[in-house]
């Protein structure tokens, strides 16, 4: 469809905007990245049918103002005017949408009343996590949503992504890794206390992340290894006597003003998630925003082979499970790191192999208070797909509960976090167990167990965000298992580039 006669049909204006995108979209970019003058009439005019409650007359107002900018002529600088009103037309609906994205500190427009359409299109997202979708894109709200977007020009050169604050068009079946189709899903979480995740007006963009360790002496966790045919297995579980759940809890009371609360891989299972959820709702007072609880074994599919999933559950402060993630890309533990720890059945193993079933499904949180949100777990990190999920998605958490020795600024989730900070403006959030430590044959000084790496490079229109700066976590005190950071705070960040 490439004229507004075509366009009279569509349902709304976010499925409009599909229609402009791909009309642009396939044009040669010369042509659209030289704009040309457009009329002053033709924005109010868009404007004002943009008002226009009823979606059926919005469209029709619309394409008739299109109409009456519309050259047919063949002529190249036809193509430009035209390509440039279409561009308008864009800016006009994006502009119109900034009063239904989660963003929180860049200035919205607020029609009073909203629209009919623009509260049925705000719906949609809630309810779907897309504003419009059709055959094979979507049309998502662009990030990050605590931090302002790219301004138009920052590549110095022309995007036509970045021509836009409020909205992103996004083919969600692009996404793969090693030749597998990912399942991509938004999960829209709103600003509710009781089933959601609230908006703090003090803490926009500085946050306080809590990490807690959680199992640290050497039966915590107890690793089994096992072989099946040619494949020697590797499974790490609970110890007998560890109550991940009573540490989490305790934790969690002492780091009650805290926006995010983060525990490693492989230290919770399903009972213990119960148990923190009940822990939650039933305490008083403040409580952290986001709970990321760590991740256990799940059972898996018995008609694939009966393997378990390793599943992380986030929370809210009052218990309501948010989403889950199930780990994409099993871990290979090889010889050299193997003949490092105390794990019997290890001793001459090439390599042993996570026993878990593979997920093919990555969920993208839209924390509408606190901001989009990506979970994944350990061995996800390096998944080749990462870099495009956080170009695509520009979300503003990345957090990774692992499974280590520890953790710190020089071990591989800090240098990996460090390649994938150009990508985009996200935070990176890390936390291991210290477990695994005590297995050590030969153990190292310190207790480090979480790393926080924000992005390389800020946005222009961003100059509170410092760049590229990055600090690691140790517990508190020998009593108070858990070390807390706030982003944008003076003291113990320091400089990677």
């Amino acid at each position: 469809m490439t004229h507004p006669r075509a366009w009279r049909g569509i349902g709304d204006p976010a499925h409009l905007f599909l229609a402009l995108w791909r009309y642009l979209n396939a044009m040669e970019r010369e042509r659209l990245s030289s704009a040309v003058d457009v009329p002053p009439t033709l924005s109010t005019a868009l404007a004002a049918a943009l008002a226009i409650g009823d979606a059926a007359k919005c469209i029709e107002a619309f394409c008739d103002a299109l109409e009456g900018h519309w050259d047919e002529s063949t002529h190249w600088r036809a193509r430009r005017e035209r390509a440039s009103v279409a561009l308008t037309a864009m800016r006009a609906i994006d502009e119109v949408m900034l009063a239904v994205h989660p963003r929180t500190i860049v200035p919205t427009i607020r029609l009073k009343p909203l629209p009919v359409w623009l509260d049925d299109v705000r719906e949609r997202r809630t309810i779907y996590g897309t504003f419009a979708s059709d055959a094979q894109l979507s049309l998502i709200a662009r990030g990050p949503f605590a931090r302002s977007p790219k301004l138009p020009f920052e590549e110095s050169t022309f995007v036509l992504g970045d021509q836009f604050a409020a909205l992103k068009v996004i083919d969600l079946s692009a996404f793969i890794e090693d030749g597998r189709q990912l399942q991509m899903s938004i999960k829209v979480v709103d600003q509710s206390a009781d089933r959601g995740v609230p908006h703090r007006s003090d803490r926009a963009a500085s946050e306080v992340v809590s990490f807690v360790p959680l199992a640290e002496v050497g039966g915590d966790l107890v690793a089994s290894v096992t072989t099946d045919g040619a494949t020697t297995f590797i499974d790490v579980l609970k110890g007998a006597a560890f109550d991940a759940a009573k540490r989490f809890l305790n934790a969690v009371h002492d780091c009650a003003d805290s926006d995010i609360f983060v525990a490693p891989e492989l230290t919770v299972d399903a009972a213990d998630i119960t148990r923190i959820a009940a822990g939650l709702s039933a305490m008083s007072g403040s409580r952290p925003r986001l709970l990321v609880s760590g991740s256990g074994l799940v059972p898996g599919n018995p008609a694939k082979g009966g393997q378990p999933f390793n599943q992380a559950t986030m929370l809210n402060g009052n218990g309501a499970t948010l989403w889950q993630h199930q780990k994409v890309s099993a871990y290979a533990m090889l010889e050299e790191t193997s003949k490092g720890l105390k794990i019997d059945g290890a001793e001459g193993m090439v390599r042993l192999m996570e026993r878990i079933s593979w997920s093919s499904s990555i969920t993208v949180a839209d924390l509408d208070g606190l901001g989009r949100c990506i979970v994944l777990i350990c061995q996800d990190m390096m998944m080749g797909v990462v870099h495009r999920l956080l170009d695509e998605f520009r979300p503003d958490w990345l957090i990774v509960p692992i499974l280590d020795t520890g953790t710190s600024l020089q071990r591989w989730p800090a240098r990996r976090a460090r390649e994938l900070a150009p990508t985009s403006e996200a935070r990176f959030v890390v936390v291991s167990s210290l477990t695994m430590k005590e297995w050590q044959v030969d153990k190292y000084p310190g207790e480090e167990m979480g790393v926080a790496i924000g992005p390389t490079y800020t946005n222009r229109s961003d100059p509170d965000e410092p760049p590229a700066l990055q600090i690691e976590v140790a517990p508190e005190s020998s009593s108070r298992r858990h070390g807390s950071v706030r982003w944008r705070a003076v003291h113990g960040w320091q400089k990677y580039r």
